[in-house]
């Protein structure tokens, strides 16, 4: 099935078009064009990465219901990430405040370690939040990710900022009980100007 611009509408965030790609529900076939001087503009083209399987369709309404999720109030946003429990009973429960452990480098030399309070909202296996360091609360991150079986495959990035520094991505193995999660995570630092990399250590709240 092939679905041109309709598939975002006037206004939609081109993330939200990106991340449905990444996450395999739409493939873009065709790239788009803007108008120039000589060239005709092209629409871009894309089609339903369909899969007939329960859990593709279990994902594919909980994604659906996410993306509104962002456009309503936090009262709504609740009520709908505990519907999507009840569509995907199966995953690991992870929407709560948790304590969040890596090493960062110290411009001394050698690292500290280093810990953030964050908070998670679960939609299904979909995944974000937001997060700051302890102690500093004027300087957020915000989470994005997927749980694949016992997995949690993210991104994280400074909040309403433009800059490289402080931008990266994790996994995480979930616990039996899901109250611990331990992995790695990477991110380019500014203060080594390079890419550094330190072990990343969930702690469920409470």
């Amino acid at each position: 099935m092939e679905l041109k611009q309709l598939v975002r509408p006037r206004g939609w965030p081109s993330a939200w078009c990106d991340e449905a790609i990444q996450y395999g529900f739409i493939v873009c076939v065709r790239e788009g064009r803007a108008k120039g001087r000589g060239l005709n503009a092209i629409n871009a083209l894309y089609e339903l990465g369909w899969d007939e399987g329960t859990d593709y369709i279990k994902d594919l309404i909980t994604y659906a219901l996410a993306l509104v999720a962002r456009i309503l109030t936090p009262t709504f946003q609740r009520q709908i990430a505990r519907l999507c429990v009840h569509l995907a009973a199966d995953v690991p429960q992870l929407g709560t405040t948790w304590v969040v452990h890596f090493r960062q480098p110290h411009r001394s030399g050698g690292s500290k370690r280093t810990a953030i309070d964050a908070t998670l909202q679960q939609f299904g296996r979909f995944l974000r939040g937001s997060g700051h360091l302890q102690g500093e609360p004027g300087k957020p991150f915000e989470y994005r990710g997927i749980i694949k079986r016992n997995v949690f495959y993210g991104t994280f990035r400074r909040k309403k900022s433009h800059i490289l520094a402080g931008t990266g991505t994790f996994v995480l193995k979930i616990s039996p009980d899901s109250r611990d999660m331990a992995g790695h995570c990477t991110w380019y630092d500014n203060v080594l100007d390079d890419v550094w990399a330190s072990d990343y250590m969930w702690t469920r709240k409470g």
